[in-house]
């Protein structure tokens, strides 16, 4: 396969990098994107303001060429006219209440609402059908709409009962922050990050999901997820059977960005980011995921997490002597996490595992020990 002619699984890789090359620290919201518009499911983005949600929405949704476009700010005074389109007046006139959906919600491939949960219930009450049957109810009849993956923003969760059926609908959700590596923050702020430049047709997309609904969902797939719901029904969480059935195909997205024609243990990692309502529980059901996707992957990520604190409490340190020493005692603990890793590492190839990520956390641990040698070299 040449560069000039990729297949279009390819081209959905090299979006992906792409987009990772445009954003700073959003490798697993990027590739949640990617699967939701894979799956046609859709995504919610928690998080403050200036934390880049709107800016990664839009890097990905304007890369899908042919594709019917709605963007709208969603404010408690939005009106569903804005949302659904104007009643026409030459049907007022004959008694029918029927809208001009073009060029509104009704009539997009994509919709992006920031602020989702601004919307009041007539409009929230609108969305649901939209979301779920890909149908909309115009003076008594009912149109399928082309939506293939809504996305939405908030610096918020929804704040009343009256909006928990609509939050249930987005199946893919992500608490997004700032940035916490110098690098990162540099770039932002020299602008320093390349756009995007790989396209993909709406008919490509199209056979992109075709593709993923034939990659085959195997046996021992099915057993580990039926795993992690009895577990996490022992902690009090209980993900219903249809956000489990959802979440089927965006493990078969998964699968297929790797390049498999089957799901392995390893694609059931996307669970994480789809059986979690209050952020507080994220980091309880990832760690019940991951011992069952990959018990390698989750020891791997424990030492990453070490280094990572090891670094904090260095920062942290303000007397310079003092931060020399911490730096000296912490050393060493790093080096044998990177040990650790590399011993991971092996017994995962061994094993037939994805080991990009454990390969990914080797890299971070270099970094901060490289860090942390020169603090303790004299100036």
């Amino acid at each position: 396969m040449t560069e000039a002619n990729p297949t279009i699984q390819e081209k959905f890789a090299s979006l992906e990098k792409e987009i990772n090359a445009a954003t700073m620290e959003r490798k697993d919201e990027v590739h949640g994107l990617m699967l939701a518009v894979l799956s046609k499911n859709h995504v919610f983005l928690l998080g403050p303001g200036g934390t880049a949600k709107s800016y990664l929405i839009d890097l990905l949704r304007k890369q899908v060429t042919g594709a019917k476009q709605f963007q709208r700010l969603m404010t408690r005074f939005t009106q569903p006219d804005e949302i659904f389109g104007p009643v026409k007046l030459s049907a007022l006139k004959e008694d029918k209440f029927e809208r001009n959906t073009d060029g509104k919600l009704p009539d997009a491939h994509f919709a992006f609402l920031d602020e989702i949960w601004k919307a009041n219930s007539s409009i929230a009450n609108s969305l649901l059908k939209i979301i779920n049957e890909r149908e909309f109810e115009n003076n008594g009849t009912i149109m399928k709409v082309p939506l293939q993956t809504m996305l939405t923003a908030s610096n918020e969760l929804p704040g009343g009962e009256e909006l928990d059926a609509l939050y249930d609908r987005f199946l893919i959700k992500f608490v997004v922050g700032r940035v916490h590596e110098f690098d990162s923050f540099s770039n932002i702020l020299k602008r320093n990050l390349p756009a995007p430049t790989t396209t993909v047709t709406l008919q490509e997309l199209e056979q992109a999901q075709k593709d993923v609904e034939a990659v085959k969902l195997t046996d021992e797939v099915l057993k580990l997820m039926w795993q992690v719901r009895e577990k996490l029904e022992h902690e009090g969480i209980e993900p219903s059977d249809r956000r489990m059935q959802w979440a089927v195909r965006v493990i078969q997205a998964h699968a297929y960005l790797r390049g498999n024609t089957e799901t392995s243990p390893d694609d059931i990692e996307v669970l994480c980011d789809i059986l979690w309502d209050n952020p507080e529980h994220y980091a309880l059901i990832r760690r019940i995921v991951m011992e069952l996707a990959n018990p390698y992957l989750r020891q791997a990520e424990e030492f990453k997490d070490q280094a990572w604190a090891v670094w904090k409490a260095v920062q942290s340190t303000e007397d310079k002597k003092e931060r020399l020493m911490v730096a000296a005692e912490e050393a060493k603990s790093l080096g044998d996490a990177k040990k650790e890793l590399e011993k991971l590492k092996d017994a995962m190839a061994g094993s037939g595992r994805d080991m990009e990520k454990v390969e990914k956390y080797i890299r971070e641990v270099d970094e901060i020990r490289s860090k942390i040698t020169k603090m303790m070299v004299p100036v």
